[in-house]
């Protein structure tokens, strides 16, 4: 995307947002200020460290994938001075909020015409920067940092309170979990963190890191993403992200035989960090299929209940690389990452079939 492109692009998207937004003003006043190319460089940096703030209070866990609580109206504003910012100079600070606007408008739970245009041009001009310096850890880089405040994870909550009420919302006790041998057998299998990030190491993903109390979320670069599987306990973990979205060129290799296991509209999301992580047990309200594709992870499941199970799993089982495990809605699971020195990257596949018809899942 060239400069002339970038500014079609961002007056359109600018002229979408809400006037509600202080980003909506210096992304308007970027465009307005072509083809003087300093005074919208600098109104382009000023909407896109207005956005910093709003960003830090939308990022949070959801059960499908971060970042999907930006308002639209607030996207466009964001991504039309990202975009340009990015045309005018491709620095680091200016690749990184193209990647929290890609971030945003891949975890949108709603598409459109408006929505895959923005990720077009976003992809593209992300693609025209080229990935010769090498990979910034954002957090050294206080003006330019998205990172919400320090919290403690949300801890999926109970939807019910009581047997009869599980019974009620169908989740569908007769389904069990599954284990699938052999499920990606047509997949790219990543050997390592490494692999699967290689080409990209410069893109920005949102991440965990610490434990316990210290769980907090950030923005970081997937090169540090690749160098915190040999660290220490604060190494970034990306949960639950829609990668594949963002990065469409890695799609390809989930594998058909795979992405069969779910229906066509189920979201795809990644799990890739360090070994020794832990998940603590919750469940979630949708299926999920979700297949190992390096490192093993040990899987402990219990029945739908209405409060966290404290007996022994009803299933203990460890899904090993190339295997995948069928996780029926409202199964409580614990899951915790076996040490491995490449890092151990899962991925799920979320689908909400309320037709009955499921895949078959069998073991191959």
């Amino acid at each position: 995307m060239n400069v002339e492109e970038a500014i079609t692009f961002a007056r359109q998207d600018a002229a979408n947002a809400s006037d509600a937004y202080e980003v909506t003003a210096h992304a308007r006043a970027a465009v307005a200020a072509m083809p003087d190319k300093q005074r919208a460089l600098r109104h382009a940096r000023a909407a896109c460290a207005a956005a910093l703030g709003p960003l830090r209070s939308v990022a949070a866990w959801d059960a499908a994938t971060y970042w999907d609580n930006v308002p639209e109206s607030f996207q466009a504003a964001h991504a039309s001075a990202a975009v340009l910012w990015a045309a005018l100079d491709d620095c680091a600070g200016a690749r990184l909020h193209v990647d929290v606007a890609t971030i945003c408008a891949s975890s949108a739970r709603c598409s459109g015409p408006a929505r895959e245009k923005r990720l077009a041009a976003l992809r593209s001009i992300r693609g025209a920067g080229g990935s010769s310096v090498a990979h910034v850890a954002p957090w050294s880089h206080s003006e330019d940092v998205v990172r919400p405040p320090q919290k403690k994870r949300r801890v999926v909550e109970p939807l019910v309170d009581s047997l009869e009420v599980v019974a009620a919302r169908a989740f569908r006790p007769g389904l069990a979990p599954t284990r699938i041998c052999d499920a990606l057998v047509d997949s790219t299998l990543w050997p390592s963190v490494a692999a699967l990030v290689k080409g990209f190491e410069d893109r920005h993903v949102p991440a965990e890191r610490g434990q316990g109390a210290d769980r907090r979320q950030e923005v970081v670069t997937l090169g540090a993403l690749r160098d915190g599987v040999q660290g220490d306990a604060d190494a970034p973990y990306v949960a639950q992200h829609r990668l594949f979205d963002q990065i469409p060129e890695l799609r390809d290799g989930l594998g058909a035989a795979f992405l069969g296991l779910a229906p066509r509209d189920a979201v795809a999301a990644v799990w890739a960090g360090p070994g020794g992580t832990a998940t603590p047990a919750h469940y979630d309200p949708v299926d999920n299929v979700v297949g190992q594709f390096c490192g093993s992870k040990r899987w402990r499941l219990w029945r739908p209940s209405s409060g966290e199970p404290t007996g022994p799993p009803d299933y203990d089982v460890v899904v090993a690389p190339g295997d995948a495990l069928f996780v029926p809605r409202g199964w409580w699971h614990r899951v915790d990452s076996l040490p491995c020195a490449t890092g151990a990257v899962s991925v799920s596949l979320w689908f909400d079939d309320e037709s009955g018809e499921l895949p078959a899942f069998s073991n191959r």
